[in-house]
């Protein structure tokens, strides 16, 4: 996940970011980092930023369309 030089500023500040318009999202506080703890954050960020493999093997046409037909909401529920 990239994230420009602006959020990251803005995440720093603790300033909520817009998604796409659907909701907000509001950064962690080190607080509650260290309430919950950081291995358990780092955690709840790898799932919240998984997304689908690219898989650029033409002897994997198969897998190539499976993976192109899921979104990657639905990779990570496959892959729970």
């Amino acid at each position: 996940m990239n994230l420009t030089d602006d959020y990251v500023l803005k995440f720093q500040k603790g300033t909520p970011i817009s998604f796409e318009g659907i909701c907000f999202i509001y950064p962690a506080t080190v607080g509650e980092i260290v309430d919950i703890g950081y291995s358990n954050f780092e955690k709840y960020l790898g799932i919240l930023t998984t997304e689908k493999p690219a898989i650029d093997n033409k002897n994997e046409e198969e897998l190539n369309q499976i993976l192109t037909d899921l979104t990657d909401f639905q990779f990570l529920l496959m892959m729970t």
